[in-house]
């Protein structure tokens, strides 16, 4: 199983009059433990529904990996404290280029997906 999720989160996290901001965060900014506890709690719903499933919990290529992004610690962290040996992470690096991903960029991250599963899942 793979989660792909927060690509958006990056940066409405950091508009606090954006209305999709308020509906998910009221008028304060989520912190580091918030977010982390967030996803951590959504993961761990998912272990309960698929308890044999490897888990890996990726990040895409816009601006949530972008260099200095805290979203990658966020991520690690959250699985670190799961603890489980059937989750991993996976991020996608930052694609450097304007819009959503093109063709050949999620191509890229297929095959870079494609050899982290072969490297670290034995099927």
């Amino acid at each position: 199983m793979v989660v792909n999720l927060f690509q958006n989160d990056s940066w409405i996290v950091n508009r606090p009059n954006y209305e999709q901001f308020i509906s998910r965060f009221g008028t304060k900014k989520p912190n580091e433990d918030f977010i982390i506890n967030a996803y951590k709690n959504f993961i761990a719903s998912l272990r309960t529904k698929h308890p044999q499933s490897y888990i890996i919990c990726a990040l895409g290529n816009m601006d949530a990996t972008i260099e200095g992004s805290l979203w990658p610690g966020y991520i690690q962290a959250a699985v670190n404290q799961l603890n489980d040996d059937r989750m991993y992470t996976c991020f996608f690096p930052f694609k450097n280029t304007g819009g959503h991903p093109k063709v050949d960029e999620h191509h890229a991250m297929a095959n870079q997906l494609i050899g982290f599963i072969d490297q670290n899942i034995a099927w």
